[in-house]
């Protein structure tokens, strides 16, 4: 397997993102038409061994770029350090990649548990999905974030909208 390609994300390997108002993502910055799971789904573990998982898991392995992780190599495509950079330089040397289980320790290593927006910050990289604040704003501004919607993903002060 080739782990130093590079399109390889340890992402579905060691990675779980949990966001009570977005779903449930592959990770935070995935692109997704389709969740990995509704966020109805609490059975986190059958969702980590689910086909969806599988099926990303093994396009990485094949040295492939899923749609769905187009902003981390749209990033990178401009010198920008994508997550998957990080996440690369992180478990380059521990990670034993399974398509079945995601890696040895057959679980997530890494989770990301958001359990809603309330947040007393208006950070720039944000949107309202992630802070109340912002969400406040865009209530009572509505003409300041025309044309943000949840299609539309704010990164370190950048908007990336997804293609149709």
């Amino acid at each position: 397997m080739n782990l130093s390609s590079k399109t390889f994300c340890p992402a579905p390997f060691v990675h779980m993102y949990v966001h009570k108002n977005e779903d449930n993502k592959l990770c935070c910055e995935t692109m997704e038409n389709e969740m990995a799971s509704p966020s109805t789904e609490t059975d986190l573990e059958k969702r980590w061994k689910s086909d969806y998982y599988k099926n990303i898991r093994q396009q990485f392995l094949d040295g492939e770029e899923p749609d769905i992780c187009s902003k981390c190599f749209a990033i990178e495509k401009h010198n920008g350090i994508s997550d998957r950079i990080w996440l690369n330089r992180i478990y380059q040397d521990i990670l034993e990649p399974n398509i079945e289980t995601g890696n040895q320790y057959n679980s997530p290593i890494d989770l990301d548990i958001r359990p809603g927006n309330l947040c007393n910050l208006k950070c720039r990289m944000c949107g309202p999905e992630s802070s109340s604040q912002i969400e406040k704003e865009t209530l009572q501004h509505p003409d300041l974030f025309k044309g943000f919607h949840s299609q539309d993903i704010q990164h370190r002060g950048c908007i990336f909208r997804k293609e149709s």
